[in-house]
C-alpha cells in the first residue's frame, strides 16, 4: 500500500496544477499532497512500518529550523513587521515537506526507488507532452513552455534533477533506448522552457553524458543522430512558433539576470538590518517592495516577491543559525558519497548533488515538495542503496 501510495506521489508531482488546468478548480489538496500525507500517517500509524522507520538527526534539525523560523516570524508580526498569511501559509508547506524528508529518508528498498523513479518520469513525460500540446495548438499572448506548472522554472529544475536517474541507468544498461530517448526529449523539453538556470544544468547533465560515450563511437553516433533528429522535430518549429524563447538567453538578459541580482542586494540589506537573526518563514516578501526600491526592473517593485533563492531563504528569513545548520547536513551528506560501493551509483551521485546545489540557488525549495524528496534521496544514497543497480525483479 505504502508504494503504491509512493507511486502516485511520483506521478502527480510533475502535474502540480492539473486540477486547475482541466477542471478550472483551485485547490490546495492537490493529489500530489494527498499521496504523500497519506503515506506518511500509514508510516506513523502502522505496526509494520512503524518498526522499520526513523527519525534521523537531519529531521529533527530541519524540524529546529522550522520551529525557529515560525517562532520568529510571529515576533516579527507581533511588532507589526510581518504577515500572518505568509507564514501560516509558508509553515503548511514546510510541514508537508518535513513529511515527505521523512518518508523518503526511509526507504530501503531499491525496487521501490527505481519504480518511483520510473512513475516520476512518466509524470514528467504527461506534463512535458501537455507543454508542447499548448504550444501547438493553444493561443497564449506569451509562452514558455511550463506543462502542468505555474512556473516554467518548476519544470525544467524537475527534469534537471531526474537526468542523472536516466543516465545512471543508460550506463548501466537498464532500459538503454528508452533512458536515452527520454534524455534527449526532456533536454528538449528544458530548452523550450526557457529556464536559464535550467538550460545551464542539463549542460551539466549533458556533459557528463557525452563523457561517457567518448570510448563509445557507436553510442555517440546514435546519440547525434537522435539529438538532430528532436532538434528538427521540436526546436525548430516552436522557434517558428514562438522565437521570443531566444530573448530570454540574449547577453543583456543574462547580465541582469532576471532581477535575480536586485532581489540579492535587498535580500542581504534585510538581512543586514536584522542581524541576520532571521525575519520569519517567508517573511521576506512583506519586506520586499520596501527594500528593492532600486531595482531597474519594474516587475520587481510591483509584486512582493520572495527570495528565489533556497540559500537566500535560509540565511534571511531564518536566519544564520539554521543557515549554518543545514550547510552543516550538506557538508556530511558529501562527504558520505565517497562511502558508496559502486562506482556508477557514486558518480551519479556526485552528479545528482551537484545538479541539487546550484537548483537551489534558484528556487526557495522549502515550498517545494520535490526538494523534500531529492534531500530524503540524498539521504538514503549514501547508507542504503549500495546494490541499487541491480533491483530485485
Amino acid at each position: 500500500m505504502k508504494g503504491k501510495l509512493l507511486y502516485l506521489f511520483a506521478l502527480f508531482l510533475p502535474l502540480e496544477q492539473i486540477i486547475l488546468f482541466i477542471f478550472n478548480i483551485d485547490t490546495q489538496l492537490k493529489p500530489y499532497r494527498i499521496f504523500i500525507l497519506l503515506t506518511f500517517f500509514l508510516m506513523i500509524f502502522s505496526k509494520k512500518t512503524l518498526t522499520k522507520s526513523r527519525t534521523s538527526h537531519v529531521f529533527f534539525g530541519l524540524f529546529f529550523i522550522f520551529i525557529y523560523g515560525f517562532s520568529v516570524g510571529l515576533i516579527r508580526i507581533g511588532i507589526n513587521e510581518g504577515n500572518i498569511d505568509y507564514l501560516l501559509n509558508g509553515s503548511i508547506h514546510f510541514i508537508i515537506g518535513l513529511m515527505t524528508f521523512h518518508v523518503f529518508s526511509n526507504i530501503q528498498d531499491s525496487k521501490l526507488l527505481y519504480k518511483i523513479g520510473i512513475y516520476f518520469i512518466i509524470g514528467i513525460a504527461i506534463s512535458s507532452i501537455y507543454g508542447l500540446y499548448s504550444l501547438f495548438f493553444l493561443d497564449f499572448t506569451f509562452f514558455r513552455l511550463r506543462g502542468f506548472f505555474n512556473n516554467p522554472n518548476h519544470l525544467a529544475i524537475v527534469i534537471n534533477l531526474i537526468s542523472p536517474f536516466l543516465i545512471y541507468n543508460y550506463i548501466i544498461g537498464r532500459r538503454k533506448r528508452i533512458m536515452l530517448f527520454a534524455f534527449i526529449f526532456f533536454t528538449v523539453i528544458v530548452f523550450l522552457t526557457a529556464s536559464r538556470t535550467g538550460v545551464l544544468l542539463q549542460t551539466i547533465n549533458l556533459l557528463y553524458l557525452l563523457y561517457t560515450y567518448k570510448t563509445k563511437i557507436l553510442n555517440l553516433f546514435i546519440f547525434s543522430i537522435t539529438a538532430v533528429v528532436a532538434y528538427f522535430w521540436a526546436v525548430v518549429p516552436a522557434l517558428n512558433k514562438n522565437s521570443s524563447i531566444l530573448d530570454r538567453f540574449e547577453e543583456s538578459n543574462f547580465s541582469g539576470a532576471g532581477g535575480r541580482f536586485d532581489i540579492l542586494n535587498s535580500a542581504i540589506n534585510l538581512g543586514v538590518d536584522s542581524y541576520f537573526t532571521g525575519v520569519g518563514i517567508q517573511q521576506y516578501r512583506f519586506h520586499h517592495t520596501t527594500y528593492a526600491k532600486s531595482a531597474e526592473i519594474q516587475s520587481i517593485l510591483d509584486y512582493e516577491l520572495g527570495t528565489h533563492n533556497h540559500y537566500l531563504d535560509l540565511l534571511v528569513n531564518f536566519g544564520i543559525l539554521s543557515f549554518t545548520i543545514y550547510i552543516f547536513f550538506l557538508l556530511k551528506i558529501v562527504k558520505s558519497i565517497p562511502k558508496i560501493d559502486e562506482n556508477n551509483l557514486r558518480k551519479s551521485c556526485y552528479l545528482f548533488f551537484l545538479i541539487f546545489l546550484i537548483a537551489c540557488s534558484s528556487q526557495e525549495m522549502f515550498m517545494w515538495p520535490l526538494f523534500w524528496a531529492c534531500l530524503g534521496l540524498l539521504i538514503v544514497s549514501t547508507k542504503n542503496i549500495n546494490g541499487y543497480s541491480n533491483p530485485k525483479s
